[in-house]
């Protein structure tokens, strides 16, 4: 059996890092100094952030897949642990399979792909509004490194009982807590400017969501209370 690949120092300027060795630092070793010489990577770019958001999404999908008691051993292994009765394939099938694989992780990846950029776009806009010393291509690179392998741990933990239900809200917090870190890092902000960026993120977003409801409800909204009437 191969050892694992050791993590390298992190006292070295420019270190290049393998796309493991870099999730893993992102982490399990949450600290700006580890961020910054992410982003210092000569390998940092929006080439392997996206890749890297494709693999996030993809792998989940596939484990979808796989999950299903259509797929045979491993299929009838976690649809038991979720609790299904052999045999009670229900609705899915070798084709919902290839639905998954075939439209739902191409779709997958657009989607994580376009909100990754929506999200680095709007908030490094933010970011420099308020002073921030990054850019777009930083940010999208410092938030892929840790939400492709979060995206990948909550695939294998949705699969579990109970266990899905109890990592999901530490998840989300983790997950929000490295966004403030990255943020941090990439705009050599102060913990009150990163959390001031992500709040004003929020507002904004809920106001987009009020406008675009409001408008979809004056399309939409006076025939459907006719036709419920």
């Amino acid at each position: 059996m191969s050892e694992q690949e050791p993590l390298p120092p992190l006292d070295s300027s420019g270190q290049s890092y393998s796309t493991i060795q870099a999730w893993t630092l992102s982490l399990t070793r949450p600290n700006e100094a580890t961020y910054q010489s992410l982003i210092d990577d000569p390998r940092a770019g929006l080439g392997r952030a996206v890749l890297w958001m494709v693999l996030g999404s993809a792998v989940p999908n596939v484990l979808l897949a796989l999950s299903q008691p259509a797929f045979g051993g491993l299929g009838r292994t976690l649809s038991q642990l979720q609790g299904l009765a052999p045999g009670s394939d229900g609705a899915f099938t070798p084709a919902f399979g290839a639905g998954v694989l075939f439209c739902a992780i191409p779709l997958g990846a657009f989607f994580s792909v376009a909100g990754l950029f929506l999200y680095a776009g709007v908030i490094q806009f933010i970011a420099g509004a308020f002073g921030g010393q990054g850019s777009f291509a930083r940010l999208a690179y410092a938030t892929a490194a840790f939400t492709a392998p979060l995206t990948i741990i909550g695939g294998f933990v949705s699969l579990i009982p109970f266990v899905n239900l109890c990592l999901a809200l530490p998840l989300s917090v983790y997950s929000l807590a490295l966004n403030l870190l990255a943020l941090k890092a990439v705009n050599r902000f102060t913990w009150g400017w990163a959390a001031a960026t992500i709040g004003a993120f929020v507002l904004v977003s809920a106001l987009f969501a009020v406008v675009l409801w409001l408008l979809l409800f004056r399309w939409i909204g006076p025939d459907l209370w006719s036709q419920l009437g």
